[in-house]
């Protein structure tokens, strides 16, 4: 019994050095593609890439909010050829591309320079539709600190020379669960960039 309970313990040992070794990983090798928008400016790109989060409404969440108003900076710093909101629209009454849009539009930001992928269902939908959909290249990736560093990931793990512009503007509610949640997702995309599969909606 002694001998399993140890077998059990170095297992479980394991597996949590291997998932904050990933992490680990992950940060560190992305953290030198995070930049301020001064270092972005005029620089060159095919799109500069908002994340989608919860819309409430005709609204956006506080921290969806944030990354717009940073995509729309980060579009006025940079040469990039359009803003591409990504996000969730797979029904009639919930559409994030279309929410974003509108706020960036309410900013100021130009109408026509702004193009929607309403297949972006998660992170890594959103990466290779960039890439393999909307044909990108080279991007800007706009979203919380949390984040940035897996979406980094999953965009240079697909093949594009990505970039990457914070939008930690506000404290938001759900901040410890968001960092909890992070953990795992990491070493889901992790193996995930062994295989690289389809998005869910290829098209």
């Amino acid at each position: 019994m002694k001998r399993v309970l140890k077998l059990l313990i170095k297992i479980i040992l394991a597996g949590v050095l291997a998932v904050a070794l990933i992490n680990l990983w992950i940060i560190v090798s992305q953290h030198r593609y995070v930049k301020d928008l001064d270092e972005i400016k005029d620089m060159d790109c095919d799109c500069v890439l908002v994340l989608g989060a919860g819309v409430w409404g005709d609204e956006p969440s506080p921290l969806l909010r944030d990354r717009i108003i940073m995509g729309v900076r980060s579009f006025e710093a940079a040469d990039a050829d359009y803003i591409l909101m990504t996000g969730d629209n797979l029904y009639d009454d919930y559409n994030e591309p279309a929410v974003m849009t509108d706020y960036a539009i309410r900013m100021g930001a130009d109408g026509d320079k702004i193009r929607q992928d309403r297949y972006g269902l998660r992170t890594y939908d959103s990466m290779w539709r960039a890439r393999n959909v909307f044909g990108c290249n080279k991007i800007i990736v706009v979203t919380q600190s949390y984040h940035i560093s897996r979406a980094l990931y999953i965009a240079r793990g697909l093949g594009m020379e990505a970039y990457g512009v914070t939008s930690d503007l506000d404290w938001y509610g759900g901040n410890p669960w968001y960092f909890t949640r992070e953990i795992a997702a990491r070493v889901k995309e992790f193996f995930y960039m062994f295989v690289k599969p389809e998005a869910r909606f290829p098209q």
